[in-house]
């Protein structure tokens, strides 16, 4: 959603629609994040990307899923510790908490 005062001539010259991340895109997103993230050997990265519960996912909410992970963990976060936040985000984002 743009706000229609942005849309005014002069501000924006081109409205460009960039669609959702496909679930490769979505893995690569995340494996580009998650760089330089310390995680645990458990953590599958791509599979987490292409993975159902982020169908839907842009890079902004991807983004969103690394940044708590970073913030709430010392050490390495294991993948039950990904999931947890995955959850959390989720509920964030679809379900408005």
């Amino acid at each position: 959603m743009v706000d229609s005062a942005l849309l005014r001539p002069g501000r924006l010259d081109k409205l460009l629609y960039v669609p959702l991340p496909d679930p490769a895109g979505r893995a690569s997103i995340l494996d580009t994040l998650v760089r330089r993230v310390p995680l645990a050997g458990d953590v599958d990265v791509p599979s987490i990307g292409m993975s159902q519960h982020c169908e839907g996912f842009s890079g902004a909410d991807l983004g969103a899923l690394v940044r708590p992970l970073c913030a709430s963990h010392s050490g390495r976060p294991s993948a039950q510790q990904l999931f947890q936040v995955l959850s959390q985000v989720l509920a964030l984002l679809w379900f408005n908490i």
